[in-house]
């Protein structure tokens, strides 16, 4: 219906004094004592608009104040629903949804953070953040580790905003709070001036967990920060427990070139008693570069000295108990703990061993004035430090290569890993290794066992080994000259250099070598 319209059929409608109406779009029972004459459409629009944005306000501050409502979790969470509906319009409600993120229902929290997203995508950034910070920290004492996690990811939305609040917590007294507040700041990077001395401050706080933490975030903070608390890292990498020295560690490791004071800590750590914490320690070592070499060589050479000290050490003492008076019980716990203390030393010893060759390997080729001291190392009685030295040869390179008869005989070591890594550093370090004299020799004279050890690295080098393997066929051990047909058959075409030596074993050898021999020769020549 038009206005027009409209206007006719009011203008049709009786008097309020005649008490009856003719019959129109708009009529109303006759038996109605009055008659409500009623507005065009735009004004009732206009009307209804201006009592919604009314309603509506007031609607705004109920639904606030049930949100406080402590003794009612569905009137809190049936507030955040509906000021979700509204949108944009509760922008007003921002900071009490924020203190509902944290609420200990579950229910309402999910409710208060999608109320968030609908009223104001980007609340993290309004003042009305700031203003709640104070209690979403409070929030993190909480025992329920749901709202902890609440507020820490309502901290971490807010971001660097919260940083002066979350500073601040490093001072107070010791709590659970505080390992959650260093957590947030490393997760934010933290990069403000003067963080790396409130960090340095939790490195001496009771709570094992604080202080891992504030290792963790200066970590993160960047190499500035970290210069700014290297006492307080000194002072953790000897702290008693492993997950703060090794936490101390990596933090060090950030840096291009650690301190002074901190090289002397590092150094200790590469004998550590646990593993991760000397993996993080060669780590940091690493980054102070090449100069470190002379030291190294000095840790390995004096390594021998310190261990026949702590096994003389040892034997005095099992002299003592063998040869000596009777002991009581008291003296009796003396002596294990000097034995105890003893082998202690001896297992630091060879840790210390094993990290200082994994930095020559890091070096590389310039851990040259090492390589004797290395080749020394390829003897040692522990199977990881002659790993571990087989390994830094290899990363030298050319520059080691008067150590290439020490790395053959490391090719008779029945332990798998070992063997595979002297043949990789043969190979880097000459790839033409098999055809040397000496290398010749050697295969010529295997036998037993370790022959066919060696022999197995050997396959596994492949045609590099070539001259070494044909070498092999003249070998006086049977087992040998099998165990080398069968690695040249292994090998196809490349292995055509040795066609010659397979037929003579096909015409002279035991009938067992001339059926593998021919074998051999099928798999060759069917390649070439």
């Amino acid at each position: 219906m038009s206005l027009k319209e409209w206007c006719k059929s009011f203008l049709r409608l009786p008097s309020r004094t005649t008490g009856t109406r003719a019959a129109g779009p708009l009529s109303m029972p006759a038996h109605q004592s009055d008659v409500i004459q009623v507005a065009p459409p735009q004004a009732k629009a206009a009307q209804v608009k201006i009592a919604q944005v009314t309603t509506q306000e007031e609607q705004i501050s109920s639904l606030i104040a049930q949100l406080g409502r402590v003794d009612r979790t569905e009137m809190r969470r049936d507030a955040a629903e509906a000021l979700a509906v509204m949108g944009p319009a509760a922008s007003r409600s921002v900071a009490r949804l924020i203190e509902a993120s944290v609420d200990i229902d579950a229910s309402v929290r999910a409710a208060a953070v999608s109320a968030l997203k609908a009223i104001s995508p980007g609340w993290p950034d309004q003042s009305a953040s700031l203003k709640v910070i104070p209690l979403l920290t409070a929030a993190l004492n909480s025992r329920s580790q749901a709202v902890n996690a609440a507020a820490m990811q309502m901290l971490r939305q807010i971001g660097p905003l919260a940083l002066p609040e979350l500073m601040a917590m490093l001072f107070q007294p010791d709590s659970a709070r505080k390992v959650y507040a260093l957590r947030l700041i490393a997760m934010m990077r933290a990069r403000a001036i003067g963080s790396g001395a409130c960090l340095g401050t939790a490195l001496a706080s009771e709570i094992v967990q604080v202080r891992v933490a504030a290792a963790e975030a200066l970590e993160l903070a960047g190499p500035g920060e970290i210069r700014a608390a290297i006492p307080d890292l000194s002072r953790a990498l000897a702290d008693p427990y492993a997950e703060v020295r090794a936490a101390a560690a990596r933090c060090l490791a950030v840096c291009e070139s650690p301190p002074e004071e901190a090289i002397r800590a590092l150094f200790k750590l590469l004998g550590d008693r646990e593993v991760k914490v000397r993996e993080a320690a060669v780590n940091a070592v690493a980054k102070v570069g090449s100069a470190l070499v002379p030291a190294l060589v000095e840790v390995i050479e004096r390594r021998n000295a310190r261990r026949a000290e702590a096994g003389g050490q040892f034997a005095f003492q099992i002299a003592h108990v063998r040869c000596g008076p009777l002991i009581n019980a008291s003296q009796f716990r003396n002596l294990e703990w000097v034995l105890t203390d003893s082998f202690q030393q001896l297992k630091g010893v060879e840790e210390a061993h094993e990290s200082a060759l994994k930095l020559l390997n890091h070096f590389g080729a310039a851990s040259e004035p090492a390589v004797p001291a290395i080749t020394g190392a390829l003897r040692d009685q522990n199977p990881m430090v002659r790993y571990e030295a087989a390994r830094a040869l290899g990363s030298i390179g050319q520059a080691a290569c008067f150590s290439i008869s020490a790395l053959l005989a490391m090719l008779v070591e029945p332990l798998s890993h070992i063997r595979s890594s002297a043949m990789a550093s043969l190979i880097k370090i000459d790839d033409r290794w098999a055809h040397r004299a000496d290398v010749v020799a050697f295969a010529k004279g295997l036998h037993d066992e370790q022959g066919r050890y060696v022999l197995l690295a050997m396959r596994e080098a492949g045609a590099s080994a070539l001259p070494a393997l044909i070498a092999a066929l003249e070998s006086q051990d049977r087992a040998v000259r099998e165990q080398a047909v069968s690695a040249l058959g292994s090998l196809g075409r490349d292995a055509a250099l040795s066609i010659p030596a397979l037929e003579k074993l096909v015409r002279e050898d035991h009938p067992w070598i001339q059926s593998r021999a021919a074998q051999a020769l099928k798999c060759i020549v069917g390649h070439v």
